[in-house]
């Protein structure tokens, strides 16, 4: 059996259709009282509303349910109330049991939208039978019904709709005798009247007219919402044509519209109003217009200046603010009353508008309205407070003007947070206003987010005045002093990483120094250095102090020593490296520092494939690290934190020979000292190669580790005030600069011989030469380590390529020989002539694992494959592809062509090789060897210890 067809809808709350549903849906619903019997029913494909009782089988049911309520009523009337009571009700039910014939006939012709014949039917019978509510109302609803639907215009039937002896007018009175009967009846009305309203042709010259008459029988009937009323007027005015649309308001539509919602006179005047692509031009004819109309409809009048602030609000939205300024000013004009409102809605519009960055056009109109009204005045001065703030990185002159603007408009303005600090912010000079300024926000203040800015104002502007750049007297530059040393300290103690800190400290230090207030200038260095362990400026801090330090007479070193303490001062370049892009800054000049200083923060982590080569690169060749971190770890040197109280200084032993380490020349004991709340300053260096420098007990606390021709050494902040610990520090920077050392028995550190990296014994690497071959390697990715694929770039389908690079990235480790190099930004092309398929390549300088154990003069026969594929490029192309030349030959003063190199991709590695090596020779034998066990060794080892995704583009 097939399903019912849902051919039925019901109205919802609001009279519009919901459904479809089944017959036997409606008749269940209907049965159990969830439908009520008054409910109109639609079927699908019609238009018209009709009732239940007069749509079959609905009818029928609603009958029998009638009647055996009547049969109900009865049988307890029977049992109850004995034979009168029978009598009456016998009577009742049979006057309720048979309706009129007139009446049925009346209610099929109004079911079937028959309104007018309904009408001919009705009114006779309501005439003999008044008493009828039944009759009564259905002969109302046929005349409003027969109103609305009619074809065509009814001429001055709309008139006579709102007078006496109109067909409108009649069924009022007919609703007025009917609707009384009870609420279910009003309930009806609201639905039937709300539904004739929709029978109004859209094309009737008069529909709005219709619409009208109707709206204002359901108002006076208490059978219509007044604000629901309105929007259906409305709905039918903008239907209208727009050449129509003044003529509509001007009769008694728009007046009726605002008597039932004086809110929307926005809507009822803004129909007449441009729409937002107007012209600025075209706006202010349009507005002008208006005015004249609303002068000759004095109704009007006061409603316009509402409808243009309504309108006003469309044209902030669309960021029109000229055209917004139109509107606003002509209300403001048109009714002096409506300034508050103006005033209110432009600085709404006004501080939207300075969000969007332009401070200058609010100022501007600010300017020109700001005196209009009183409720302006406070939020006027916000605004420009705020125009201010947004000029003053750009403009700061004219931010001083705006703000300055401020406070003449409310003076009580100066007194907040904001502004008060905006008033030190924009000062153009250090003076004793500004400084009475910084000393009542402070004060006031004493949590404001921007009292770490203040503090450093005075502390930057006490050095400008001792300087004598602002021509201070003595008093002057005194006063400025008293106050920024306290600021100075507070900056120190709760905001050590306030930007610039340390540069403002140290230059106030050294104004202190310069004024005789040496013992000061040392305990803001101290805490500077306590504060800010990590400081750029540590070095420069620290040679400072030493010479305050002289000043005071107090832990320095004999007379003998302060020369060559000075050269070593002006000499000694030391860079520190707080984040690792600037180690690239030594790839083209690795002479231009002698100590490069990692700090505290710059991590292990942070440094890319390419940053690491670079600075194990600088290391070999010569350079001297300092680091105190897991950058260690890229020098296989471990590390493990000793945990100390922090604040506190330790006394530390030389922990080898002073004679065979010249740096401890002198050197007695010395003090390190653990800075801040940082205890993990000190620490103990593991390596097969550590030669320990200070130590306490059996825990080492400073040593030092050769790194080809350089070293690495764990340096930590140690007494200068006494002199072992001033001895060590001049001893340990002649050291790094390579100069004598005065006394030392011995002038270089020779240190164990360096275990070479021995090669592992591993299977060969997995050879891909054809797609086959690919396709069955990547279903067994998951046990594939090294793999050498020896196809050209055409001949691997895209996806293979992203899947091969996926692998790559996750941890694998690719050979290459073909121009597949370019693929993964490799700089690769064919020799210049065949005599370079078959040669020696010379092993370059480089600190590549790969070239343990390989002599650096060393040169490894090779022979290319058919194509010949080499890596070109400069030397700093290579820096940029990020990639490690081993094996090349030079080609000129500038470039190199490159045999075998490696590329760092995400956590794996691709590695460009010659074809084949001369195994005859132990050269070439230890570099092949090297190469397969150091592939091994990153893919089976280093995929935690490689540095994030450092994937490079592809290029052709």
């Amino acid at each position: 059996m097939t399903e019912p067809h849902a051919i039925w809808y019901l109205p919802d709350e609001t009279g519009q259709p919901e459904g479809p549903y089944t017959e036997d849906q409606v008749l269940q619903w209907l049965q159990i009282g969830k439908v009520p019997e008054s409910t109109r029913i639609m079927r699908e494909g019609t238009t018209d509303w009709r009732p239940l009782e007069g749509v079959e089988p609905f009818a029928s049911v609603i009958r029998e349910g009638r009647a055996a309520s009547r049969r109900r009523t009865l049988r307890i009337a029977m049992a109850v109330a004995g034979p009168v009571v029978i009598v009456i009700a016998i009577v009742v039910g049979y006057i309720v049991l048979a309706a009129p014939p007139e009446v049925r006939q009346g209610r099929e012709l109004f079911d079937a939208g028959k309104y007018a014949e309904a009408s001919g039917v009705l009114e006779p019978f309501v005439s003999e039978h008044r008493d009828d509510p039944g009759a009564t109302y259905l002969l109302a609803l046929s005349k409003v019904s027969e109103y609305a639907s009619a074809k065509g215009g009814l001429g001055g039937d709309f008139r006579r709709a709102l007078t006496r002896g109109a067909p409108l007018l009649e069924a009022k009175k007919l609703f007025q005798v009917a609707l009384p009967q009870g609420e279910s009846w009003m309930e009806n009305a609201k639905k039937d009247l709300a539904q004739a309203s929709t029978l109004i042709p859209e094309d009737a010259p008069d529909a709005v007219e219709r619409a009208l008459a109707i709206a204002r029988l359901r108002d006076e009937l208490g059978v219509g919402d007044p604000k629901q009323l309105a929007q259906d007027l409305l709905n039918r005015v903008s239907a209208r044509p727009a050449n129509e649309t003044l003529r509509t308001l001007d009769n008694e539509v728009a007046l009726q519209v605002l008597r039932w919602d004086p809110s929307r006179a926005g809507d009822v005047l803004g129909l007449a109003l441009p729409g937002e692509d107007v012209s600025l031009r075209d706006l202010s004819r349009a507005v002008e217009a208006l005015r004249q109309w609303g002068k000759r409809h004095r109704a009007l009048t006061t409603l316009l200046p509402s409808a243009l602030l309504q309108r006003a609000d469309r044209f902030i939205a669309a960021q029109k603010y000229g055209h917004t300024e139109v509107l606003l000013s002509a209300s403001g004009q048109i009714d002096r009353g409506m300034l508050p409102d103006v005033a209110r809605k432009r600085l709404a519009y006004l501080k939207r508008r300075l969000e969007t960055g332009d401070a200058a056009g609010v100022v501007q109109v600010l300017d020109r309205t700001s005196g209009e009204s009183s409720d302006m005045s406070t939020g006027a001065a916000k605004l420009y407070l705020d125009a201010a703030m947004q000029l003053r990185e750009k403009e700061k002159s004219k931010a001083q003007q705006v703000l300055m603007k401020a406070l003449k408009l409310v003076p009580t303005v100066a007194k907040t947070e904001e502004s008060a600090f905006m008033c030190i912010e924009l000062a153009p000079k250090p003076d004793d206003v500004k400084l009475r300024r910084c000393r009542a926000y402070l004060r006031e203040y004493p949590e404001s987010r921007h009292r770490t800015e203040v503090l450093m104002t005075i502390v930057a502007d006490a050095a400008t005045v001792v300087r004598g750049q602002r021509g201070y007297t003595r008093s002057g530059a005194k006063k400025y002093l008293d106050a920024a040393e306290p600021a100075a300290k507070e900056l120190l103690q709760r905001y050590p990483e306030a930007e610039e800190l340390d540069a403002r400290i140290f230059a106030l230090g050294q104004c202190l120094a310069a004024n005789n207030r040496t013992d000061k200038a040392l305990e803001l260095a101290w805490a500077l250095l306590e504060a800010v362990p990590d400081t750029r400026m540590r070095l420069q801090v620290e040679q400072a102090a030493a010479r305050w330090r002289r000043q005071e007479g107090r832990g320095t070193l004999p007379p003998e020593f302060d020369e060559l303490a000075d050269r070593v001062d002006r000499e000694l370049k030391i860079m520190t490296l707080s984040a690792p892009g600037a180690v690239r800054a030594l790839a083209s000049d690795p002479t231009a520092v002698h100590v490069l200083e990692v700090t505290k923060n710059c991590t292990a982590d942070k440094f890319s494939s390419e940053e690491r080569e670079l600075l194990r690169q600088w290391v070999f060749q010569g350079g001297i690290l300092w680091a105190c971190n897991d950058v260690l770890s890229f020098f296989d040197i471990r590390f493990s934190m000793v945990r100390h109280g922090p604040g506190r200084e330790y006394a530390c032993d030389p922990a080898v020979d002073p004679g065979w380490c010249p740096i401890l020349t002198g050197c007695r004991r010395i003090g390190i000292s653990v800075p801040g709340r940082d205890p993990t300053m000190l620490c103990n260096l593991s390596h097969e190669q550590v030669i320990p420098l200070w130590a306490i007990g059996d825990q080492t606390h400073m040593s030092m580790v050769p790194y080809g021709n350089g070293w690495i050494i764990d340096k930590k902040p140690v007494d200068l005030n006494k002199y072992d610990g001033a001895r060590f520090w001049l001893n340990l920077r002649l050291f790094c600069l390579g100069w004598d050392i005065p006394g030392a028995e011995k002038q270089t550190i020779e240190p164990p011989p360096r275990s070479m990296w021995a090669a592992k014994t591993v299977d060969q690497p997995n050879v891909i030469t054809t797609a086959d071959e690919l396709s069955e390697a990547f279903a067994n990715l998951g046990e594939q380590r090294v793999m050498w694929v020896r196809m050209m770039k055409d001949d691997i389908s895209s996806e293979a390529l992203e899947e091969l690079k996926k692998w790559v990235r996750s941890g694998g480790v690719l050979w290459l020989e073909t121009d597949l190099g370019r693929k993964f930004a490799y700089r690769v092309g064919l020799v210049s002539s065949p005599d370079r398929l078959r040669g020696q390549a010379e092993v370059l300088e480089s600190a590549f694992p790969v070239l343990d154990g390989v002599k650096s003069d060393a040169k490894v026969g090779y022979a290319l494959s058919s194509d010949g594929f080499v890596v070109i490029g400069t030397p700093g192309s290579f820096l940029r592809q990020r990639i490690t030349p081993l094996l090349g030959w030079q080609r000129g003063k500038a470039s190199r062509s490159v045999i075998c190199a490696v590329r760092y991709e995400g956590k794996g590695m691709v590695l460009f090789r010659p074809a084949q090596i001369d195994m005859s020779n132990e050269a070439g034998r230890r570099f092949d060897a090297n190469l397969l066990s150091f592939s091994v060794e990153v893919a089976e080892r280093s995929l935690s210890q490689l540095p994030p995704d450092d994937r490079g583009d592809d290029d052709e």
